[in-house]
């Protein structure tokens, strides 16, 4: 659900933003003049999301794609919903005169909200899966290492038992 002030942010930013080339250009720049409304500082923001400020630059002018978690956050610090930015940036392609009608007809049939947000959400969810699964493996790996770690502590000290009795031997 958008706030008004968000609806008056995203109307005055479609007075004035040249259409840009791609959408990562797109939703750099309404972060960039939302953040800057804010006054809010791009070093905060970088270190806010634990990145380097470059990085986070290069979000701001379109060079990199901004990866879920991170525009999650952002939006969240920016009290932005994502849905008003993939919105701005679907209605902009709509006015281009190039995009074929396919295109075209897909872009003017307003998707409803929810639909919009839970494509989001289960995107988010399938990224949360990946994750788990990567981190379940590495569990795995970890457990597999401490089992060898145990196996070799239990050899020393069998090994160090042997020598310890070897060395009461010699000394009788």
């Amino acid at each position: 659900m958008e706030s008004t002030n968000e609806k008056d942010f995203i109307k005055e930013e479609k007075s004035h933003l040249k259409l840009s080339n791609t959408f990562n250009e797109t939703i750099g720049k309404l972060i960039r003049d939302r953040r800057k409304a804010l006054n809010l500082s791009p070093v905060n923001i970088a270190k806010y999301l634990n990145i380097n400020y470059q990085t986070y630059s290069k979000y701001e002018t379109g060079k990199i794609t901004i990866p879920i978690e991170n525009l999650f956050l952002i939006a969240k610090l920016l009290d932005v919903s994502i849905d008003s930015w993939f919105d701005f940036y679907f209605e902009s392609l709509s006015n281009i005169d190039w995009v074929d009608s396919l295109t075209n007809e897909r872009l003017r049939q307003k998707r409803e909200p929810a639909n919009k947000s839970e494509l989001i959400k289960n995107n988010y969810e399938n990224y949360i899966v990946g994750k788990r699964k990567m981190l379940a493996d590495e569990m795995d790996f970890l457990r597999s290492l401490h089992k060898q770690i145990e196996d070799k502590i239990i050899i020393l000290q069998k090994e160090s038992t042997i020598l310890l009795n070897k060395l009461d031997k010699n000394k009788k």
